[in-house]
């Protein structure tokens, strides 16, 4: 019995190792990706934070990758402190996720302010092809029309015809969508809440059930640790 759950124990946690592996390296590109539109669309922004905002995400993805080095250390050598630490670890990137989730609903009209900052970005649309998928991704998705409406392309429409992506193709007369990617946005966020919060749900289980294993494995090592260091006192005091 005592065998299995180690068995399952280790298990689990090497599969939260391997996700936590794969995790770090897609937040790392995606933050690398972002980065690079950005810089991209830096003199037409207004905000040049924005523009730096794409390192968190590489951060936090490296983090994620040193988490699950830990992790992959303290199964392979079975050592009490790196199970240890590997479980602080999850613990703290848990507590942390739940307060950044907090925050972004606290501060979920600064995204509004966020997408303000696009709009001296549609002179770049032909120019960049980064601020090209990045338009064209908003507007299909969230379908949309520039940031407030249709008319911000009208500005720069005798430079440039406007994107495809502003055209409702379920609409018989082919008609731009009628609102912007504000509204957008907001909208997308409300119709798919329910999935977003499932899937955080979701997440924090998987999560919790790691740091569950995690936690066992270190009290397994824990005692494998005091019975081999028992054992080491007994045959120096025979010898």
């Amino acid at each position: 019995m005592g065998f299995l759950l180690k068995f399952a124990c280790a298990f689990i946690v090497f599969l939260t190792v391997f996700f936590y592996l794969l995790y770090g390296l897609a937040i790392t590109v995606i933050g690398v990706c972002i980065k690079e539109i950005l810089y991209t669309a830096e003199p037409y922004l207004n905000q040049q934070e924005y523009v730096y905002s794409p390192t968190v995400l590489i951060i936090t993805g490296i983090v994620l990758l040193l988490i699950s080095l830990t992790g992959g250390y303290a199964l392979v050598t079975k050592k009490f402190y790196a199970s240890l630490l590997f479980t602080i670890f999850l613990s703290l990137k848990l507590f942390s996720e739940i307060s950044l989730v907090l925050t972004a609903y606290i501060m979920r009209e600064e995204i509004k302010y966020f997408f303000e900052t696009w709009l001296p970005s549609i002179w770049l649309y032909h120019v960049s092809a980064d601020v090209h998928l990045m338009w064209d991704i908003v507007q299909w998705s969230c379908k949309c029309c520039g940031v407030h409406n249709y008319t911000d392309w009208k500005r720069v429409e005798h430079i440039m015809p406007i994107p495809k992506t502003c055209y409702n193709y379920g609409d018989e007369n082919f008609q731009f969508y009628k609102i912007g990617c504000i509204e957008g946005v907001g909208n997308f966020f409300k119709e798919y809440s329910n999935t977003f919060v499932t899937f955080g749900v979701i997440m924090v289980m998987i999560q919790l059930i790691g740091i569950i294993s995690a936690r066992s494995l270190t009290r397994m090592y824990r005692k494998r640790c005091k019975l081999l260091y028992t054992k080491k006192t007994c045959l120096r005091l025979i010898c």
